[in-house]
């Protein structure tokens, strides 16, 4: 897998950034598929959301993924951690949707002044209504699995201080 972090402002933020991408990947993709997957994650200032991801090559097969994640990176060493603890858990999220992308499980239909999304063949027309998102099968497995991918990284490499992130609350 090959992970390009964009406007990190951070070197260990960007590099952490890059180690959780490939911890995920392993953890949601069949490592043939995981070796052909390119991303790249961009850190912003402002956006509306915690992030957003999608494919950039082809919505067939995509293998080119994009994730914008908010950053609102604070100067305080403990907002700091907390900030990153939250960048972390989105990506993990937002990795769940680039498996669901690159597995077909979840496409993007254009066509006919018709935009649609299909979750395992079956179509959804509005996706952007926000009384519904909780409800959409993708999300579900998305909210589902960031806390556990979270947790397994942060465990994996032994970042609870670095991170703030607490293992006796988790376990």
């Amino acid at each position: 897998m090959i992970v390009h972090v964009k406007n990190s402002g951070d070197p260990r933020l960007a590099q952490l950034v890059k180690l959780a991408s490939v911890y995920y990947a392993s953890k949601l993709l069949h490592k043939n598929m995981s070796k052909h997957i390119q991303l790249d994650v961009e850190l912003v200032d402002k956006l509306s959301v915690d992030g957003l991801s999608t494919w950039e090559d082809d919505y067939v097969r995509p293998r080119e993924f994009s994730i914008v994640i908010r950053r609102d990176v604070d100067q305080d060493p403990a907002e700091k951690m907390r900030c990153h603890e939250r960048i972390l858990l989105t990506l993990a999220h937002e990795m769940v949707h680039v498996k669901q992308l690159a597995r077909g499980e979840l496409k993007e239909r254009f066509g006919r002044g018709d935009k649609c999304v299909l979750w395992k063949n079956r179509k959804f027309a509005s996706i952007f209504d926000s009384d519904d998102y909780w409800d959409l099968p993708w999300e579900i497995e998305a909210h589902g699995k960031e806390d556990g991918l979270l947790y397994r990284f942060v465990k994996h490499y032994n970042l609870f201080k670095e991170i703030g992130y607490d293992e006796e609350e988790v376990v």
